[in-house]
């Protein structure tokens, strides 16, 4: 969200004129805003509000004087406003809210500061003035020296440089060089705009020339001048909107003399994965000024992507840390090795010890990978970029993948069991299958053999209060220990985890019961998996009975409402702060303290299971001030026709696995959601209300807010809606304690999933 000073900023440029400015008067956080003497503010609203200023800067009533009642009330800025103003809605819980706007008021007509003061309290020019401190020259451009004329870069002029080049800039082996660079940013005197002519040159603080364009409003050189005549008491100030560069100055060949390898390549924005996998690997300092020169083959994000699914994600791991590290030290050599100096069939020596070879005859390769960009040049080395990664030949990746995957990773690679995974995690199997449980021999049905269940089956079984059915027919397709097909003997019978036996039938090809295997001895690091094509059913259940069952009592529940005309942009582009919420399996009673969720919309679905938003939720266990817990998810849209219907899991499961999350109601205006874990199929006794489960998915009801801030006038509101208009029984609800919390707002690894680096810039919406 821009700052209420950008925004000011956007609307009338700082020292001019008096200017009137819209303010949409509604319930939510507004930040400090300035203004100077003659501007007046319009308070505009659609809802219930008033309007009042408040002298002592809070929201009780002493003092307090009425600007309007009514949409279009307006108060204009005198002198005696000089300092801070504070509006307020008198609305009963409307302030307490967040409704209350403070503003900071000058004067602008007679300068009172000089150029470097003017400039820190502007507010646009933070950067300038960082830089000028580490350049040494904020004495230079204060009183009494002077006067002098400043074209001044704003911060976003700043933001527009080159990644890396500021930081560069401001080390201080680089003080010459950013001197030079902020001196041809000023002239010796005072030119206001009105000296200014079409052509001029003018010679600044570094001797160079800067030449004044009026062809089509106002430049220096190609920087367009966007405010003029900042006055200061020691001269003046133009506003720029780029960093003006001396042609001395090779922009290109001084960042090349700032960046070693890993820094090089994380400013690229093509090699987020293998800069991820250096840190993974602690190679980042073995890379890194000032060891070195290094020649680096690198593999781009693509390269990475193109490795079997599941192989990264293992290689990450801590314990395969020394494994990652052979493979990404054969991918360095010793020396800056040019490609001039590159030969076909030259064998040089990386730094694990083997050779890698290259070959001229069509491009340039090495080994099987093609270099797609030569000599990228770092100041401890040189980059050659290639398209796939180099395997020392000492490591199988077969084999590693195998000892990396548990049955359940397994299955979730395979893709073929995604029916499987989804009811495994619904009968809260999954961890009992994974590492370091086992071994185990899993006769695993594919998602056609779940589909050719009787209709409706599998939708039944799925449901929370059918978990312990589910869990018996899924015992019932694991033996305890590892039985390979070797192991098979025709008429075996064997004890499944739910203790009923299955026979092994070898009399034509190999059946489990009558379900024919299709596939046998798929390893895991935990056991073995053998392919079935249809599901088997323990002999104590009865299945026509079972759905029927099931199925009673369907429509008894009245069908929810999702929000119209739902923008998911505007939803997840500010925090919620989560106020009422139905106990579930993943919001236990005991983290109903700090409760919070931020989301970003991502503008590509994620690699493995396509979902197109990242969500991170947060909760502290116990009380207000108790340990912090949440973890990241994903979702995505699961009905094109309607953008409120969306499903949520960990990003490492498939789809199928996801849980409902339905938007019924989002008014941003007013700031509040009413989120449901799907549509409510449990009848809560004879009084017409229903409700959903409580397990993982199916479940869950919460009442949202933009403010952290209780209002039970706003959560009264919301329980009606949830209760009269949808048939929601909110009874489950309970509160969720957010006074006096800390919220961590580092939610880096939020913009981290799906191994996009947070510098791609391939998310959008808000994270903090």
């Amino acid at each position: 969200m821009l700052s209420s000073l950008f925004l000011f900023v956007a609307i009338c440029p700082l020292f001019s004129s008096a200017e009137d400015v819209s303010i949409n008067w509604r319930i939510q956080r507004y930040e400090d805003m300035i203004a100077s003497v003659g501007d007046k503010f319009t308070f505009n609203w659609n809802s219930v509000h008033n309007v009042y200023t408040h002298p002592n800067g809070g929201c009780s009533d002493a003092n307090s004087i009425e600007i309007g009642t009514s949409s279009g009330a307006s108060y204009t800025f005198s002198e005696d406003d000089v300092g801070e103003v504070t509006f307020v809605c008198k609305i009963p819980g409307h302030c307490l809210a967040g409704q209350i706007l403070k503003v900071k008021v000058s004067n602008p007509s007679s300068p009172s500061t000089d150029i470097p003061q003017t400039a820190i309290t502007n507010g646009n020019f933070e950067t300038l003035v960082a830089a000028l401190g580490a350049a040494d020259l904020v004495e230079t451009l204060s009183e009494p020296s002077g006067p002098f004329t400043v074209f001044a870069p704003t911060d976003e002029a700043f933001a527009s440089l080159p990644d890396g080049l500021v930081t560069c800039l401001l080390e201080p082996g680089n003080k010459d060089t950013l001197a030079d660079i902020l001196k041809y940013h000023v002239l010796s005197g005072k030119v206001l705009s009105t000296d200014l002519s079409d052509g001029l040159s003018a010679t600044t603080l570094n001797g160079d020339d800067v030449v004044v364009d009026l062809t089509d409003g106002v430049k220096i050189n190609d920087s367009v001048v966007s405010t003029v005549d900042v006055g200061a008491t020691n001269g003046v100030i133009h506003v720029i909107d780029s960093v003006l560069v001396p042609s001395d100055i090779d922009i290109d060949a001084f960042l090349v003399s700032c960046r070693d390898i890993p820094e090089t390549a994380v400013a690229n924005g093509n090699f987020g994965t293998l800069v991820t996998a250096l840190g993974a690997a602690d190679l980042v300092g073995a890379l890194s000024e000032p060891d070195g020169p290094f020649t680096v083959f690198a593999p781009t994000d693509e390269a990475f992507a193109s490795l079997p699914d599941g192989l990264l994600s293992c290689l990450l791991e801590p314990d395969n840390k020394d494994t990652l590290a052979d493979i990404l030290k054969y991918h360095v050599l010793s020396g800056k090795v040019l490609l001039a100096d590159l030969s076909d069939g030259l064998a040089a020596t990386t730094l694990n010890g083997d050779d890698v070879v290259v070959d001229l005859s069509d491009g340039v390769k090495i080994n099987d990978s093609v270099v797609s960009t030569v000599d990228v040049m770092a100041n401890n080395g040189v980059i050659h970029v290639i398209d796939s990664v180099l395997v020392p030949s000492d490591i199988d990746v077969n084999a590693f993948l195998i000892s990396c995957r548990d049955i359940p990773e397994t299955a979730i690679a395979n893709e073929n069991f995604l029916t499987l995974v989804a009811a495994l995690d619904a009968a809260n199997l999954v961890e009992a299958l994974s590492e370091p449980a086992g071994p185990f021999t899993v006769f695993a049905p594919t998602d056609e053999a779940f589909a050719s269940l009787p209709d409706g089956l599998v939708t039944c079984l799925l449901k929370p209060d059918n978990k312990n059915t589910l869990a018996d027919i899924l015992k019932y397709h694991v033996l305890s220990g590892k039985v390979l097909s070797t192991d098979l003997s025709d008429g075996l019978s064997a004890t499944t985890l739910n203790g009923d036996d299955v026979v092994v039938d070898l009399s034509d090809g190999v059946k489990i019961n009558d379900s024919v295997v299709s596939t046998v001895d798929v390893e895991a690091s935990n056991g073995v998996i053998h392919v079935i094509d249809s599901v088997l059913v323990p002999s104590d259940i009865d299945v026509a009975a079972f759905l029927i069952s099931c199925q009673q009592g369907e429509g008894e529940c009245k069908e929810v409402s999702t929000q119209e005309n739902f923008v998911l942009s505007d939803y997840v582009a500010k925090p919620w702060y989560i106020h009422m919420q139905a106990e579930t399996q993943y919001s236990p009673p005991e983290q109903n303290y700090c409760v919070s969720a931020r989301y970003l919309e991502r503008s590509r679905p994620s690699f493995l299971w396509k979902y197109t938003v990242n969500v991170q939720n947060q909760a502290r266990v116990g009380s207000t001030d108790g340990r912090l817990v949440g973890g990241p998810l994903c979702a995505y849209n699961t009905d094109s026709s309607d953008p409120a219907k969306l499903a949520v899991a960990p990003c490492w499961l498939p789809k199928k696995v996801s849980g409902d999350y339905w938007v019924i109601r989002y008014n941003e205006e007013e700031g509040y959601a009413i989120i449901s874990g799907g549509q409510p199929t449990i009848p809560s006794g004879n009084t017409g209300l229903c409700k959903t489960g409580t397990g993982i998915n199916q479940s869950g009801l919460w009442f949202f807010s933009r403010s952290p801030v209780r209002n039970e006038t706003l959560i009264s509101y919301l329980n009606d809606i949830a209760q009269n208009e949808e048939g929601f029984d909110t009874s489950i609800l309970s509160p969720v304690d957010q006074a006096g919390c800390v919220y961590d707002e580092n939610y880096r690894r939020l913009a981290l999933l799906g191994d996009e680096s947070i510098n791609d810039g391939l998310l959008r919406g808000s994270a903090v």
